[in-house]
């Protein structure tokens, strides 16, 4: 059965309906300059400031705020201290190595926000598309059945006070969306939706880096784009469940774990650092 529009009007606040946030730490900072290079030249026009989360680290861009958190102490304080200085009522939840496809039609963001504010919902996911659920009419959404409800931490709008909720005492990603789906269990899910499938791509992006390694089809996006990262910062270690290559894989992680802590260390007493744009970088 569909579901109807109720009329309550939109709200904003400062000008604007939401703030973009762009969850990471200063591990990813070498990723940082990729993102911003693809956001700026396919949705430069978002809100901005875009909020950065960083640890000691600062991008220097005017259009983006890096809210320096101190210590990484987890992922899920680190964005709870950046949403608390939030005044919008909405976010646009991102992370840092959602590479842009193409441009993105602000318009039909906004328009969006405004059909999930009207209907009283708290999430919808730019990202994701169903084939079930029902249709609400007037939009282009489904709304997330509680049954076959997912959550998770891709491109999506949300209540911000609903993501503050869920983050806070969570220690990783993976944690937090075992926490929307435990929400969606005790309250019905209600106000969860998803974009039809038969809808036209909102918010397409590559995911380009997992499990602190540069994924292949990351690295395609550069290469399309005539850009090429510094493995040496991050590397690609071949993929395979052989001994030898799940050994390389941890050797990676443990210098790059020791090379972050050192960092860090000198970051806390000495200097805070800077990440500059790539000299092609969009405007």
């Amino acid at each position: 059965m569909a579901q109807n529009l109720s009329p309550q009007p939109t709200q904003t606040a400062n000008g604007s309906a939401y703030a973009v946030v762009v969850s990471s730490c200063d591990t990813y900072r070498d990723v940082w300059p990729y993102f911003f290079y693809f956001f700026f030249k396919h949705a430069a026009g978002l809100p901005q400031p875009v909020h950065l989360v960083s640890n000691f680290t600062r991008y220097e861009d005017d259009r983006v705020r890096s809210v320096l958190t101190g210590p990484d102490l987890h992922w899920g304080s680190n964005l709870a201290r950046v949403l608390s200085q939030i005044e919008t009522k909405w976010v646009l939840y991102l992370q840092e190595d959602y590479f842009l496809r193409e441009s993105v039609d602000t318009e039909r963001m906004v328009r969006s926000l405004s059909d999930l504010q009207r209907l009283g919902g708290r999430f919808l996911s730019v990202r994701h598309h169903l084939n079930h659920g029902p249709r609400v009419v007037g939009t282009d959404f489904r709304v997330i059945p509680r049954l076959a409800f997912f959550g998770d931490l891709q491109a999506a709008f949300w209540q911000r006070d609903l993501l503050l909720k869920v983050v806070c005492p969570h220690p990783n990603p993976w944690r937090a969306e075992d926490a929307i789906r435990a929400l969606a269990d005790t309250d019905g899910g209600g106000g969860f939706y998803c974009l039809a499938e038969e809808a036209a791509p909102v918010f397409s992006y590559v995911e380009a880096v997992k499990g602190k390694f540069w994924k292949p089809d990351g690295l395609a996006h550069l290469k399309q784009h005539g850009l090429t990262p510094d493995f040496t910062v991050r590397p690609y270690p071949r993929a395979g469940q052989q001994w030898w290559a799940k050994g390389l894989r941890s050797l990676h992680k443990r210098r790059m774990e020791w090379r972050d802590r050192l960092r860090g260390q000198w970051c806390k007493w000495i200097s805070t650092p800077v990440v500059k744009p790539l000299s092609s970088q969009g405007s």
